[in-house]
């Protein structure tokens, strides 16, 4: 029941922001990205329930790729911008944990550092 829940919060916050005019999204500040919280709440959820029993996979390689290929692929309008690209960024961090190639090349020293100063 908590998984189709933050599906739907996910998408309902995105749907508002969209919604709302310029000026009340600016008033907003931090409380616009609430939605990414949200993604990062649902692949935590899933990487301690379920991801000991997933097995790594080519199948999270091409998931990876699909979601970055589409997130630099797709507009950057309101609407993708704040429902589609958590949800993305959501597979793509599954996809990070559990792909071969995604996992080693994410896992490499450079890459890692650099994240970790982002």
């Amino acid at each position: 029941m908590r998984r189709p829940i933050f599906f739907a919060l996910i998408l309902a916050c995105g749907l508002v922001q969209v919604s709302l005019p310029h000026s009340a999204r600016m008033i907003l500040s931090i409380g616009k990205y609430v939605q990414y919280f949200l993604a990062g709440l649902l692949v935590a959820d899933y990487f301690v329930l379920d991801m000991p029993m997933w097995r790594e996979s080519a199948w999270w390689d091409v998931a990876a790729a699909a979601s970055a290929a589409t997130m630099m692929l797709m507009g950057h309008d309101l609407l993708t911008a704040h429902v589609v690209l958590p949800l993305l960024c959501g597979v793509l961090c599954l996809a990070a944990m559990r792909g071969r190639v995604t996992r080693r090349c994410l896992a490499t020293p450079w890459v890692a550092v650099t994240g970790g100063m982002c």
